[in-house]
């Protein structure tokens, strides 16, 4: 197996919420996305952040 050390996906967890950040897609792509998942509902959301360099929590989830 070859690991891919130039893309690493980041994740965070609340008691209700699961966030994932970026990683690797199927076709070898890196993903700049976040996305959280509200355990409770069972639903995934993809979160629009501010694409502005900032240096607090930036978009709805701050």
């Amino acid at each position: 197996v070859e690991l891919n050390t130039t893309s690493a996906l980041a994740n965070y967890a609340t008691e209700d919420e699961v966030f994932m950040y970026g990683g690797v897609l199927a076709g070898g792509e890196v993903s700049g996305e976040l996305w959280a998942y509200d355990i409770n509902a069972k639903m995934w959301e993809n979160i629009t952040v501010n694409s502005n360099q900032c240096y607090v929590m930036c978009g709805e989830k701050r």
